[in-house]
C-alpha cells in the first residue's frame, strides 16, 4: 500500500498494489484506492422525482442524478407510511456502486463487481411490500467516495392505486368533465366502446357497463375520493383519474 498524506491540504490518498501469485501474476496492479479530503463539500442535495401523488403497487423510486465535487459511491432510499416516521422506515435500502463479492469462477476467480451497471438513482419496490389504498412517503440521498452524505431529498408522497392505474399511465384522450367534481360528471366515450368500469382508490369496482354504450355517459358518485375510469374500445384501453370533492 502507498499512502500520500498532505498535512497542509488535509488530504490522504491511498492505493493498494498486487504482484499476484503463481496462477495469476500481476505487475503492481492497483487493486483498490481510497481518499479523504477534510474540507471538501458534501454532494449536492438530490431531487426526488417520482412517484408522486399516485403509483402502482410496485413503483420505481426515481431521483435526480448524482452531483458533487467527488465521484458517486452510495445511495440510500427510505420509505414509510404517510402516517409514519423516517426514524422507523418500512424500507431502508443502501447500495454501493462497487460490490466485488462475486468472482469469475475457475480457474482464476477474479473479482467481479456485482453492481456493475446499477443505477443508484432508482430503486424498484419488490412485490408485496406496498398495499393498494395506502399512502406512503419516500426520500433518498447520495454519498460520495469521500464518505460525505448529501442532504436528504425533499419528501414525496403517493397513494398506491390498483394494478395498471399508476398516474403516469393515465391518458388525456379520455374526456371527463367536470373534473374535479362534486359527484356528478360526464364521460365522453370513444367510438365502439364495449366496456366501462369505475374503481375507487382501493381497487373496489364501483360501476361497470358493457355492450352497446352511448357516446356520453352521466355518472353519479356519492363519496368523496379518487376514482379511476377504465374504458375499452377497439382493443384500446383508456384510463382517467377522477377526483370527487363534495
Amino acid at each position: 500500500m502507498l499512502v500520500d498524506v498532505d498535512m497542509s491540504a488535509k488530504t490522504v490518498f491511498a492505493k493498494t498494489y498486487s504482484l499476484g501469485n503463481t496462477d495469476k501474476p500481476r505487475n503492481l496492479e492497483v487493486l483498490d484506492k481510497w481518499h479523504r479530503i477534510l474540507n471538501q463539500p458534501a454532494p449536492d442535495k438530490p431531487d426526488a422525482i417520482s412517484p408522486e401523488s399516485y403509483a402502482s403497487a410496485q413503483p420505481t423510486l426515481t431521483a435526480s442524478a448524482f452531483s458533487g465535487l467527488d465521484t458517486l459511491m452510495t445511495s440510500e432510499f427510505q420509505l414509510v407510511l404517510s402516517s409514519g416516521s423516517f426514524s422507523s422506515p418500512l424500507i431502508d435500502v443502501v447500495a454501493d456502486i462497487d460490490n466485488f463479492y462475486g468472482d469469475s469462477g475457475s480457474p482464476f476467480y477474479n473479482p467481479v463487481n456485482l453492481n456493475a451497471g446499477l443505477d443508484l438513482g432508482t430503486y424498484t419496490l419488490q412485490p408485496g411490500v406496498l398495499a393498494v389504498g395506502q399512502s406512503y412517503m419516500w426520500r433518498m440521498r447520495y454519498r460520495d467516495k469521500n464518505l460525505r452524505w448529501s442532504e436528504w431529498s425533499d419528501t414525496l408522497q403517493f397513494a398506491v392505486t390498483p394494478v395498471g392505474l399508476a398516474e403516469n399511465e393515465m391518458t388525456n384522450s379520455l374526456e371527463v368533465y367536470p373534473n374535479p367534481n362534486t359527484g356528478d360528471f360526464t364521460i365522453s366515450l370513444p367510438q365502439n366502446t364495449t366496456c366501462i368500469a369505475i374503481y375507487n382508490a382501493t381497487g373496489q369496482l364501483i360501476e361497470k357497463s358493457e355492450g352497446n354504450i352511448q357516446s356520453l355517459m352521466n355518472v353519479t358518485l356519492h363519496e368523496i375520493g379518487v376514482y379511476f375510469v377504465i374504458v375499452n374500445s377497439d382493443n384500446t384501453t383508456y384510463k382517467k383519474k377522477v377526483v370527487v370533492c363534495m
